[in-house]
């Protein structure tokens, strides 16, 4: 999962338009069955959204962090439209009135999104539930997380396996059953084409990371470093560095790498 800073967002004047007519008529209809088709027939308005996304964010999936090429990417309703589901599947008026509403839009793999998340949208316990009656989405407490909110992300680690895990953030109870339910039900560690892109990267992090440290220790047997091994300490830093960019693919797994290898300098070299 990548952190996405939603707020630097704005989309055009155009697409605002549109998703604001296509609220006020949706609000005006007064039965579920006319909401639904209506939502339906206008769906090309976030779908359109997409490719602003894509421009301002990248082509990578919000959840994974994979590229396009690994995820085709959808314009994904984060509160589902059409109904929501417990994880036990009980059933739950769907999030209509949100459908063309930017701040319930995430751009998220086609798998992830359609062959797993489909309408599943557990809350926690004790969390009211929005409703048409009572749209005040903002008071609920949802288990998934969101890749826009910085503290669910920082919940979020990954392993040598390719699969996503709770991170030393995830400090409660709750914390760990929200990575677990997001990762089962998203179906985020079992796509083998996603898993295997990650275990490469982490490979290739690990490899890198075990050779400055032969570097480092050529360097105390002699009890000084040369020109030669003071050069690729700062190469393979520098390339491990560049693996955690956010602009590049899999950025969170080679991140995790490095914080979980337990050396003072990796970790510096991971949130520089």
């Amino acid at each position: 999962m990548r952190y996405v800073d939603f707020a630097t967002f704005v989309p055009s004047a155009a697409w605002v338009a549109r998703s604001r007519a296509a609220t006020t008529s949706l609000l005006a209809l007064q039965t579920n069955d006319e909401r639904q088709a209506y939502i339906k027939a206008n769906a090309q308005i976030w779908r359109d959204l997409r490719n602003e996304l894509v421009a301002h964010f990248g082509s990578r999936c919000w959840f994974t962090d994979a590229e396009e090429s690994v995820a085709q990417l959808d314009t994904e309703h984060f509160r589902p439209k059409s109904e929501a589901l417990d994880e036990d599947g009980t059933s739950h008026e769907g999030y209509w009135w949100l459908a063309f509403e930017l701040t319930n839009l995430r751009l998220a793999g086609q798998i992830p999104n359609r062959q797993h998340k489909k309408c599943f949208f557990p809350l926690l316990a004790g969390s009211i539930r929005a409703s048409s009656m009572n749209p005040r989405w903002q008071e609920e407490l949802p288990v998934f997380l969101d890749p826009i909110r910085l503290t669910d992300v920082e919940l979020v680690a990954y392993n040598e396996t390719g699969g996503m895990c709770p991170s030393e953030n995830a400090m409660t109870d709750v914390d760990r059953l929200r990575v677990e339910v997001t990762n089962k039900l998203l179906g985020l560690s079992v796509h083998p084409p996603l898993v295997e892109a990650r275990q490469r990267v982490w490979s290739d992090c690990r490899n890198m990371i075990d050779e400055i440290e032969k570097l480092k220790a050529e360097e105390r047997q002699f009890g000084v470093p040369t020109a030669r091994t003071q050069g690729e300490r700062e190469r393979l830093m520098r390339q491990l560095h560049d693996k955690t960019r956010s602009k590049e693919s899999f950025a969170s797994i080679a991140r995790c790498c490095l914080l979980m290898s337990g050396k003072p300098w990796a970790r510096i070299v991971a949130i520089a």
